[in-house]
């Protein structure tokens, strides 16, 4: 274009002016509410959460444009509203209530993950429509995307669910500083994800939530630091091993069990979690001086059921790394896994007595202990078969030459059938059960547990000469657990 005369820009400037003049309704000094509460939720993402090629934009990434910060701060969302927002209408969108999807979660959830104080988060989730958080908000929403069920006519808005907190939670992890609420809230998206058969999702999930944990010290248990609270403090030692406890289910679901665990190995002195009944009272409440085990408390002592369930987590996790380490020194790896199973044996002695004759029981440390040594049997037997590659642990269908028949080849064998029995018999009485009597959702180890002993009953039919273990009463109880966890449908095609 050619450079204007100066008679005719003076001819140009009244209009030019006049433009200036113009109110463009920019308002970049005034901030305006973001959420309409009458928009579906479909609707309110599509009209202020820009989407560009099926991928949504993160608004703060404009935080880089230093000259125009302050200005995008003022258009900028308003974070516990717009989360708060969300939450609300997504209740609404799915027909549940607050206090329903609260009860629900538990009744279903809590039992075997008890990780989030009950009487603090209802109080606070009681106040997102008036006062909301961000973070209590992402923590419902993952609440109930856990509780979501698998049935054909909600697959569409459970996957929008999942988007949406996929979505909120990493944009929270890049807009708000770190804190014991998102740790909270990706543990929940974790267990949604593992229970979907997502396992690879899953373990980046729970590696964020670990390098969140340890940006927070959630790792470093302090007995001499003073709390304002002594149930945040005991909050706050849950999460963390929530997280410990997540890893290593996850690491044994996972197809490639060969990653390290995101979670350290926490230390002897690390205190382990009060009862229950001591927790559940009222934040306020003042301490009573109970005791406090740790990790380096004998397996006789007596320990609530959460506590045995980290202690049976510890030995899954002793056992996985052994099975990383199998192909190294044999007499070495094989010595090492008779200390585990010994130490494995006095346990599951302990922890069924103090937890006799339910289906219940299998909640979370008896199912997390039967899972250790099926895998622990399962892969000394792989290294007594080295020669034949078709045995490793994580072939669910081997085809290959039977094994050896040596002393500890047969210990093994005899050690898998009598846990696979204790398994079968579990099953085929929790389906005997009047359906009013059981669990409308079965928890996530026991599923693990049911599947993954499933495949190495199938695995010893096709292995071993003679042995035929009936898989029946696995796959029923799996099929049961399919009306709450997708992860079912992926143990039920090993059925054929």
């Amino acid at each position: 274009m050619l450079p204007q005369s100066k008679e005719a820009m003076r001819q140009d400037a009244p209009q030019l002016l006049e433009m200036y003049k113009t109110n463009c309704s920019y308002h970049w000094d005034q901030w305006a509410p973001q959420f309409n509460p009458h928009l579906s939720l479909a609707d309110f993402l599509v009209f202020h959460i820009p989407v560009t090629g099926d991928h949504m934009w993160l608004p703060g990434t404009l935080e880089s444009l230093q000259p125009y910060q302050q200005n995008m701060r003022a258009r900028g969302l308003d974070l516990d509203r717009f989360f708060g927002g969300l939450a609300m209408t997504t209740m609404v969108e799915q027909n549940q209530s607050l206090a329903g999807a609260l009860d629900s979660y538990f009744a279903n959830i809590h039992p075997w993950l008890p990780v989030i104080h009950e009487q603090t988060l209802r109080t606070r989730a009681f106040q997102l429509g008036a006062a909301p958080e961000a973070e209590v908000a992402l923590i419902f929403l993952a609440m109930l995307l856990v509780l979501e069920t698998r049935r054909q006519d909600s697959m569409g808005k459970e996957s929008q669910l999942y988007s949406l907190c996929r979505y909120l939670f990493s944009f929270l992890q890049m807009s708000r500083s770190p804190s014991l609420e998102f740790v909270q809230a990706g543990l929940l998206l974790a267990v949604y994800e593992l229970g979907s058969g997502q396992s690879q999702a899953a373990s980046l999930t729970i590696g964020t939530c670990a390098r969140v944990g340890y940006l927070l010290r959630l790792n470093v248990d302090d007995p001499h630091h003073t709390d304002p609270s002594w149930v945040r403090s005991e909050e706050q030692r849950r999460v963390w091993l929530g997280v410990y406890i997540l890893d290593r289910l996850i690491h044994q679901v996972e197809s490639t069990p060969s990653t390290p665990h995101a979670a350290e190995e926490p230390p002897v002195t690390y205190r382990l979690p009060i009862d229950d009944r001591e927790w559940d009272r009222p934040p306020e409440s003042p301490s009573r001086g109970f005791e406090e085990p740790s990790f380096s408390t004998p397996i006789h002592i007596p320990l609530c059921y959460f506590a045995r369930e980290i202690q049976a987590v510890r030995i899954l996790g002793h056992v996985q790394m052994l099975s990383r380490i199998s192909n190294g020194d044999r007499e070495m790896v094989g010595e090492q896994m008779d200390g585990v199973d010994g130490v494995l044996l006095q346990f599951m002695q302990r922890l069924f007595e103090q937890t006799p004759g339910s289906w219940e029981v299998l909640c979370g440390a008896n199912a997390t202990a039967l899972m250790a040594a099926l895998h622990l049997h399962k892969t000394r037997l792989a290294l007594e078969t080295q020669t034949h590659p078709q045995l490793q642990p994580n072939n669910p269908y081997p085809h290959s030459i039977p094994p050896s028949q040596s002393p500890a080849t047969e210990r093994s064998i005899l050690a898998l059938r009598s846990i696979i029995s204790m398994v079968r018999d579990i099953c085929a009485k929790f389906s005997a059960l009047d359906r009013h009597k059981k669990l409308r959702c079965v928890p996530l180890p026991s599923l693990i547990c049911t599947g993954e002993t499933a495949r190495v009953a199938m695995w010893l039919n096709q292995t071993i000469p003679g042995v035929r273990v009936d898989v029946e009463p696995f796959r029923l109880v799996i099929a049961y657990a399919a009306r709450s966890w997708g992860l079912a449908a992926d143990y039920l095609r090993y059925f054929g």
